[in-house]
């Protein structure tokens, strides 16, 4: 393929709903594994404060099963609050080296370091 057809493709990828119901899915994902990292918390455990399988937590992880409502129960098992903004498209350019916004616990630093280590 070139890389003009992988452009054009991209640009009709990135009109439709879909691709950015994917990207919000994505990070979400993302920033659930930020926080359960920097709190030390399994898959088992997050399952357990729940009350669902771990195969659940494991399928939102790899944004299956995330709805808003699946989202909210999620933050609410981490003493968290889901916040849901609007961003320019533009913003979006180097999607996967932002870093994930800071919560109240200085989630940010902690994944840093983490990340550092590797």
């Amino acid at each position: 393929m070139s890389l003009q057809r992988y452009r054009e493709l991209m640009l009709k990828a990135e009109a439709g709903a879909d691709y950015w119901r994917e990207i919000a899915v994505s990070d979400f994902a993302r920033e659930l594994t930020h926080l359960m990292q920097a709190r030390k918390i399994k898959n088992s455990e997050l399952a357990r404060r729940m009350g669902v399988q771990r195969q659940y937590i494991t399928k939102l992880l790899n944004g299956t099963n995330a709805t808003l409502g699946s989202m909210v129960k999620v933050a609410l098992a981490l003493d968290a609050v889901v916040r849901i903004r609007l961003e320019a498209k533009e913003s979006r350019e180097n999607l996967f080296q932002r870093d994930p916004p800071q919560d109240r616990a200085g989630i940010s630093a902690c994944s840093k370091k983490a990340a550092h280590k590797h």
